[in-house]
């Protein structure tokens, strides 16, 4: 019989893998990202990549 297992992602202490001090917080503050000449680039104008991955 399967039980209910909650992890309540408050209570971790730091770990090696938190990288959490390279977010830009809070989302937003700096406005829209937007699309120029085929690139996403910040209000300021300075261009912005996103690093992805996908899992199939």
């Amino acid at each position: 019989m399967l039980k209910p297992f909650v992890m309540d992602h408050r209570a971790g202490g730091s770990s090696p893998a938190d990288v959490s001090f390279l977010l830009d917080a809070p989302a937003g503050k700096d406005g829209f990202i937007r699309l120029r000449n085929g690139h996403f680039v910040k209000p300021d104008g300075r261009r912005i990549r996103f690093c992805t991955a996908a899992w199939y």
